[in-house]
């Protein structure tokens, strides 16, 4: 298995040398010795000969009881719920790693117990169990005075897999075991587990501690530092009210905050209910140029996953301002940094999906309502872009009016009792109806009437 699946395994098991240690080690496997000899042998009070003889002694007894089946005693079969084993190596640590083997490690009451409860295809082969207790094995004797701690996951998997089973599972139940521990930590490719809550832990219960509020206003400020402009002559970020948008006849995106969001097939969600507000009104009085406002909502979907993104980079960004309150040292910081970083390009990530809505006021003719074109806009560019391009291509927003459809405006609606009629008053009704064309600016129709 080691010499097949060499790239999963440290170099040395590819050696004649190690073949003879399994042989002569057997039924330990030589990984239980070294984690022994060379880790725990460092703390002052462990005995290199009578305390591994009484641990291994325990640990057979309790396996054979057990009718354990495994080819050998590695790491990952260190039954740690048994209290006579936790007690021979729990007895040179601190205080407190009861505690965390309890919580994190092994016992009914642990996540790795729950895990593989929950989880058929880690439950079968015991995986989660076995990996916290390989990486508490080679983890649990370091002190923070060391440069490089832990142990690397080639070393996790040198400690639990054995022939015939899935490596895939293990590595699947290292990436479980870090989003649910709270005292297992990671730098790159290395694990291990300490006293204090790790980093994770700490963000998630700050990030509980946020009001609504607060993410609103971050998605909101976040929103407002948006600076294209794509073909409209405005954008309106988060209005407060329709106060907010000004009556004029250039046509102008409204972003609409992150309250007002909409869902495929409502007629009536938040988002639809606001842009009609703004639509009919501004402030107190009606609003004249109805056919100059273009609006796009962000997904009622994308947006609680959007939030949960925001309170998690608050969290963040909240421990690295507090990184001397909380006593970080210098790889928690470091750390702590990176996952902010991360943690915002996700944000940002999510806010531009979020935001793919497009809602077009629309009218078929002049007896009729005004109603919302709505469509979903896709893509990795920003709202403003998606829309740009969105309207364009289905000439909601034009920026070159060919002569012949002014012609047919005028005649099917501006001139027919009339021998002429003041170029005024038809961008007045073009920036007024919706059931015109949309030009984004008077100087579209000027050029229209030259070309004409």
């Amino acid at each position: 298995m080691y010499q097949k699946s060499s790239q999963d395994f440290p170099a040395e098991c590819r050696e004649l040398s190690y073949f003879e240690r399994l042989k002569s080690s057997y039924p330990i496997h030589p990984e239980v010795f070294d984690r022994l000899y060379d880790d725990w042998s460092t703390l002052e009070r462990f005995q290199k000969t009578r305390g591994v003889l009484r641990l291994l002694a325990a640990v057979i007894h309790d396996l054979w009881v057990r009718g354990d089946s495994s080819f050998l005693i590695m790491p990952g079969c260190l039954p740690l719920d048994t209290l006579v084993i936790r007690d021979e190596l729990t007895r040179y640590l601190d205080d407190g790693w009861n505690a965390v083997i309890e919580t994190d490690v092994d016992g009914p009451r642990s996540v790795p117990y729950q895990l593989d409860a929950e989880n058929p295809r880690f439950g079968q082969l015991i995986a989660a169990r076995r990996v916290a207790r390989t990486i508490f094995l080679g983890s649990a004797p370091s002190v923070k005075q060391m440069k490089v701690r832990g142990i690397e996951d080639i070393r996790m998997r040198l400690g639990v897999v054995q022939p015939g089973e899935l490596i895939a599972v293990f590595n699947d139940v290292l990436g479980r075991l870090q989003e649910k521990l709270t005292h297992l930590y990671s730098s790159g490719q290395r694990y291990w587990y300490d006293l204090p809550p790790n980093l994770r832990r700490t963000v998630e219960d700050r990030a509980l501690q946020f009001e609504g509020d607060d993410i609103v206003y971050e998605i909101e400020q976040r929103i407002k530092s948006e600076r294209e402009r794509g073909d409209f002559n405005g954008i309106h970020s988060c209005p407060a009210s329709s106060m907010d948008v000004p009556d004029e006849q250039s046509v102008r995106l409204v972003v609409l905050g992150p309250k007002s969001f909409h869902k495929a097939g409502e007629t009536e969600s938040p988002a639809l209910v606001s842009a009609k507000d703004i639509l009919e009104h501004r402030g107190a009085g009606p609003r004249l140029y109805r056919n100059m406002l273009i609006f796009v909502a962000p997904d009622r979907e994308i947006i609680t996953a959007l939030d949960q993104e925001t309170r998690r980079y608050l969290a963040w960004k909240s421990v690295v301002k507090d990184a001397e309150a909380l006593n970080l040292d210098a790889h928690q910081l470091t750390q702590a940094k990176e996952n902010l970083n991360r943690s915002n390009e996700t944000v940002a990530l999510r806010l531009r999906e979020a935001y793919s809505w497009l809602l077009v006021p629309s009218q078929d003719n002049v007896t009729d309502p005004i109603g919302f074109d709505v469509k979903r806009i896709s893509g990795g560019e920003s709202w403003v872009q998606k829309a740009s391009h969105s309207v364009k291509q289905s000439e909601q927003l034009i920026k070159q009016w060919h002569p012949a459809h002014l012609v047919r405006e005028l005649d099917s609606w501006l001139w027919k009792e009339q021998d002429y009629i003041q170029v005024k008053k038809v961008w007045e009704a073009l920036s007024s109806y919706c059931y015109f064309y949309r030009l984004k600016n008077d100087d579209v129709l000027l050029n229209t009437i030259s070309q004409g």
